[in-house]
């Protein structure tokens, strides 16, 4: 996928570009949630300038993976969990409250431990954003 940005800051080798909201934007709320446009760190090449309008380009393989391991994951721990806990109730705790403890408590592990692998290894496995081609000087 490429999408427009501009370079807001250069850094030891590498370039903070902040994306315009690009075709694929269309119905997401992300950005607007999430507090503004996106922005990527990227390699830069050569001679690249604070304000240039550069086109990124976005690796899109392997995401589907992060997201198994950071959503679905996770929401089958709390399942499993909420049912282990109904399954099992101890006395001390009474009501479903044994569930909900074992169902956000799994949900909790998995989700630590999914965040952990995603970053260890899906990660560093992904092609990394670069930069196709420069634009123009853009807004300074």
């Amino acid at each position: 996928m490429e999408e427009e940005g501009v370079v807001v800051a250069i850094e030891e080798g590498r370039a903070r570009v902040r994306m315009k909201r690009g075709s694929r934007c269309e119905g997401c709320c992300a950005c607007t949630v999430l507090g503004g446009e996106p922005e990527l760190e990227v390699p830069t090449t050569g001679n690249l300038a604070v304000g240039a309008r550069v086109i990124v380009e976005v690796p899109e393989s392997g995401s589907w993976l992060s997201s198994l391991l950071l959503f679905a994951l996770p929401l089958i721990a709390l399942v499993a969990g909420v049912i282990a806990g109904e399954q099992w109730r101890p006395r001390a705790l009474g009501g479903q409250s044994a569930a909900l403890v074992l169902g956000f408590g799994a949900l909790l592990v998995v989700f630590l431990v999914a965040m952990l692998v995603d970053r260890t290894f899906v990660r560093k496995r992904q092609p990394e954003p670069r930069i196709a081609r420069v634009l123009g000087a853009g807004e300074g």
